[in-house]
């Protein structure tokens, strides 16, 4: 009797295992010859595996000299920040830099809320057709092309720890045209030009053109014009200010020549870089640019700047790079805002010597060290120096503002 409870038991087990083996069907789990899924078209994978998330963030231990916002040596979150690279459809992206920390400057501690930089739709080989990237197009919020320095201002692609004094960036929405065509390359961009914080609405939009490329293998050169138009407060930013009339902006910056009766400007900005490689361990970069800033006489300021960048690559993965840069008007009876940002205790509201600057200017040399592929150290001395028009009450001559900073990056 036990031995038939036994075999009916059995038969039972094996009858409903034959049953669960016919009805379900196990295919989706089956696995996948590699790289079958990233042959898959977009709209075939699930949305997860369209999704690249990376990151990096920067760390400071800073001593800025006691007229810098770090008088007394202390640890400072420089940024964080998070890139989210969806795909969307076939040469279709989205694109969106997201900001945690980021010293703009100024005060005495750094902005912590959350920000959106870059937010945009991204088109790639629009004319694929006819030729390869010839065409392609963003549209959304993108960091104006102009220049250089907006390709490599984040702490994880600057070979330095500081900016240069000019530091012409900062972003905007529009609609991004690019490409390339042999050896050039071209940008062209349409934007609104005004800095979204500006209660200024100025119909007027910015336009900007790029042309880049290497001659030869060992030389790069670009030449970059904008056109901002006419705004309260320009979306790009020079030596971490906005472009605005003389004794204008957010906090009435100190004007000892008084203040525009304008409250708008209209400015035509010009850059010329070029990058060489003189061996293969040691390289130079050059800078050139110029602004027409156009107010109501006698407010209309015609400023220039430069910087001059040697580096020495020890090996690939250190390397020791010197700067001189500096902004400047070009009459030293007529002062600009050049705030310098974080280290010089500068905002991009209003600078140490607000509009009775006439020139500021960078030194600085770095170390720099990879030690793999997400971990960078650097150790940077420097110092930040101003001169001020002739008629200002400032002294700058007995300012300290001598810095020494070693940043720590990460990334992921």
């Amino acid at each position: 009797m036990k031995t038939s409870v036994k075999g009916f038991l059995l038969t039972l087990l094996l009858c409903s295992a034959q049953i669960q083996a016919d009805t379900v069907d196990l295919s989706e789990n089956e696995s996948q010859p590699f790289g079958a899924v990233a042959d898959q078209h977009v709209l075939a994978r699930p949305w997860f595996q369209n999704i690249d998330l990376s990151g990096f963030g920067a760390f400071w231990y800073a001593d800025s000299g006691n007229d810098g916002s770090k008088p007394d040596p202390a640890f400072v979150v420089k940024e964080t920040t998070l890139f989210v690279n969806a795909e969307s459809w076939e040469n279709i992206g989205f694109f969106a830099e997201l900001q945690l920390t980021q010293l703009y400057g100024s005060a005495r501690d750094n902005e912590s809320q959350v920000k959106a930089v870059e937010l945009y739709a991204d088109f790639r080989n629009v004319l694929k057709h006819v030729g390869d990237d010839l065409l392609n197009l963003k549209v959304g919020r993108f960091d104006i092309p102009f220049g250089e320095e907006y390709l490599w201002q984040d702490a994880k692609d600057n070979p330095m720890i500081s900016p240069t004094a000019a530091y012409p960036w900062f972003w905007d929405e529009g609609v991004m045209a690019y490409g390339t065509y042999k050896r050039l390359g071209w940008i062209t961009a349409v934007m609104n030009g005004e800095n979204r914080s500006s209660s200024d609405k100025s119909p007027s939009k910015s336009y900007s053109i790029k042309l880049y490329g290497k001659p030869t293998l060992n030389t790069y050169f670009s030449f970059s014009y904008l056109n901002s138009g006419e705004t309260g407060l320009s979306a790009i930013w020079l030596a971490n200010s906005t472009i605005q009339a003389v004794g204008t902006g957010f906090a009435r910056p100190t004007s000892s020549l008084g203040v525009s009766p304008s409250s708008t400007v209209d400015s035509t900005l010009y850059q010329l870089d070029s990058k060489i490689d003189l061996t293969s361990a040691f390289g130079l970069e050059l800078s050139y640019g110029m602004a027409k800033i156009d107010d109501i006489e006698p407010f209309d300021r015609d400023l220039s700047w430069y910087s001059v960048q040697p580096k020495y690559q020890f090996s690939p993965n250190l390397w020791l790079v010197a700067r001189y840069s500096t902004i400047k008007t070009d009459d030293n009876n007529e002062g600009y805002n050049f705030s310098a940002g974080f280290l010089s205790d500068g905002s991009f509201a209003n600078g140490p010597y607000g509009f009775d600057a006439n020139r500021f200017t960078r030194e600085a040399i770095a170390l720099g060290w990879r030690a793999n592929t997400n971990l960078i150290l650097k150790v940077e001395v420097g110092s930040d120096e101003y001169e001020v028009i002739n008629v200002s009450g400032f002294d700058p001559s007995a300012d300290d503002r001598n810095y020494t900073v070693a940043e720590l990056v990460l990334s992921f």
